[in-house]
């Protein structure tokens, strides 16, 4: 979920609309919904690049 997402999420459920029509309008889980109805603020953005830049190659055993 996105910081757009949670603000229309919070904007339709201020509106009267429920979790399963928001869920539906949105294709996303009710859960999902549910959660963002909790959050004071829209989730952080997880990046791919934040993962670390280098592994460790493992060998096969034997090589």
């Amino acid at each position: 979920m996105n910081a757009d997402e949670w603000d229309e999420i919070r904007r339709l459920h201020r509106q009267g609309s429920p979790i399963k029509h928001i869920a539906v309008q949105l294709g996303m889980s009710r859960n999902t919904v549910r959660r963002a109805q909790t959050l004071d603020h829209p989730p952080p953005i997880i990046e791919a690049d934040a993962a670390p830049s280098s592994i460790p190659w493992i060998r096969p055993s034997g090589s």
